[in-house]
């Protein structure tokens, strides 16, 4: 069955099990390595399966791949290792989704069984914003309707993301019919943009609060929040970051939970006509946490202490590394753009599995990068990988790769209107001369994986 683990190793088999069933802020860096294990000692090569093109945009989460703007969804594998399509949304032509995200749960099994009911309430579901001010949960499996929120008569909700990963979302808007008739009659207005906030533990209103020029700033342009923080952009690319919990604390004029009737009301929230309360109610601006002035309004917050990372106004194609306690400049924190022929600048991010890694990333190469103290009350970047790609000359006007496990997602964008999405499995050096796709098999070799 294999050589045995030795120490600080153990079973692929036992690795993807523990993956399957603890999941967790890891999953991403330990499927990396379970795939790196598999190819240089399991003797695995990957193989195409399946493609699909889309005139929409293709997103992949939680194991699944979403065509159509998130109608129709492929998840699992059928016997010849193809996606398995798992269902098609229906619905009116002109209702459109705007925006959807997925919420990954996984309760134990007796949790299942003894309340199925209330875990209908806390399954794993796919969360869509519709044109029509909808907000509604699907079934990750069957697409079956779980639950419909009415959001609001006044206000477009156009975008969601996650406050707290898996646990708090952020819906956002556009503006509002009120203003864009006011700005069509000539008339200014105040208002930038609403927000509303949800917890998904089961599905909770927290509160909908409105950002103003007459509160935070008469340059305002845009805000979004998110780790628990009010992110408000400047025209000058000044931004400023509040504390949303301590803003809740201060402004919270009521709770207004969902299906029930509002507080000196007769309305009741989530419901049509009314939809949701703004029971965030900010009269004056908030003391900020920090601020900075940074090119494209682009500012990550990371590491151990706590860093930021940010481009200085006019300094295309660098990134700059600061403490935020002391707010210098870290050792070796000018991360410079590697020159190239692509027509996409360089990336760098904190990376997304909350290890404090920065990951720069350009067209032919990524760089890992950490944050380590140098001497009492300083810090250095050092880079510990550097990944080379071979050059293509062909330009794509997006190209993503997602790993889960066993699989690599490719989803290519070639031209304006034309999405390629295509799905790679490892598999075994076997002969396939003699093998129809349906029979092809992997052969087995035990590997381990650092742990």
């Amino acid at each position: 069955m294999g050589r045995h683990s030795t120490r600080g190793e153990r079973n692929v088999y036992v690795a993807v099990r523990n993956l399957e069933y603890y999941g967790g802020n890891h999953c991403r860096r330990q499927s990396y390595k379970i795939l790196r294990t598999l190819y240089c000692e399991g003797s695995y090569t990957l193989r195409r399966v399946w493609q699909k093109i889309s005139s929409c945009n293709i997103s992949y989460e939680a194991n699944s791949i979403y065509f159509d703007n998130y109608k129709t969804c492929y998840s699992g594998y059928t016997q010849d290792c193809k996606p398995r399509m798992m269902y098609s949304l229906k619905f009116p032509y002109k209702r459109k989704i705007e925006d959807a995200l997925v919420y990954n749960a996984i309760p134990p099994a007796t949790y299942r069984e003894s309340v199925p009911q209330e875990f209908d309430k806390r399954r794993s579901c796919l969360i869509t914003v519709f044109s029509d001010r909808w907000l509604v949960r699907y079934h990750p499996e069957t697409g079956k309707t779980l639950e419909e929120v009415y959001l609001s008569p006044r206000y477009n909700f156009k975008e969601i993301s996650w406050n707290y990963p898996q646990e708090s979302i952020v819906l956002q808007s556009t503006h509002s019919r009120i203003a864009i008739i006011a700005r069509q009659a000539g008339i200014t207005t105040s208002l930038v943009k609403v927000l509303a906030v949800f917890r998904v533990l089961p599905l909770q209103f927290v509160g909908m609060m409105e950002i103003s020029k007459t509160v935070f700033g008469k340059d305002v342009t845009d805000s979004r929040i998110l780790q628990g923080m009010l992110v408000v952009m400047h025209q000058t690319g000044r931004v400023q970051i509040y504390s949303f919990d301590r803003l809740i604390e201060e402004s919270l004029q009521y709770e207004a939970p969902l299906y029930e009737t509002i507080p000196g009301r007769n309305d009741v929230c989530g419901e049509n006509p009314f939809g949701l309360p703004m029971n965030i109610v900010v009269e004056e601006c908030p003391p900020v946490l920090f601020q900075v002035k940074c090119a494209d309004h682009s500012v990550e917050i990371g590491g151990f202490p706590w860093h930021y990372l940010m481009t200085p106004c006019g300094q295309q194609g660098e990134f700059h590394v600061y403490s935020m306690e002391t707010k210098k400049l870290a050792v070796n924190g000018r991360i410079l753009s590697v020159e190239n022929d692509s027509i996409e600048p360089d990336r760098a991010v904190f990376h997304g599995d909350e290890s404090g890694r920065i990951l720069h990333i350009g067209a032919e190469t990524v760089r890992i990068l950490k944050i380590v103290q140098d001497g009492a009350d300083s810090f250095k970047v050092e880079e510990t990988a550097n990944i080379s790609f071979r050059s293509n000359p062909v330009q794509y006007y997006e190209h993503r790769l997602c790993v889960d496990l066993d699989t690599v997602i490719q989803v290519i964008k070639p031209k304006q209107g034309k999405f390629h999405c295509c799905v790679y499995r490892l598999s075994g050096p076997v002969d396939d001369t003699s093998l129809t796709d349906g029979e092809k098999k992997p052969q087995s070799k035990i590997a381990t994986t650092p742990m």
